[in-house]
């Protein structure tokens, strides 16, 4: 089993400057739209879990955006292993 990546502070910095571009009820509802095709039971369980708090935005948000953070330094590791064996 593979563990989960360490995230580059470079990936969260990406991520603040998309939500900043959109208004957060806005990209939480698109982005756990894609989720729900992608990844159903992690969308699943933040929808879920976000209804049994008080804070039922702030917690889905928290939920997705520490999944993006995950899923953006995957795909940055896997690019930056695809390009080590790239000579220019």
């Amino acid at each position: 089993m593979e563990n989960l990546p360490v995230v580059n502070p470079v990936i969260g910095a990406a991520i603040a400057q998309n939500m900043s571009k959109e208004s957060d009820i806005k990209y939480l509802k698109d982005s756990l739209r894609l989720l729900e095709r992608t990844n159903p039971c992690i969308a699943w369980w933040i929808k879920n879990y976000s209804k049994s708090t008080k804070d039922k935005i702030g917690s889905a948000y928290c939920g997705l955006m520490v999944y993006k953070l995950l899923e953006n330094q995957c795909e940055a590791d896997n690019l930056a292993e695809e390009m080590k064996d790239v000579v220019l």
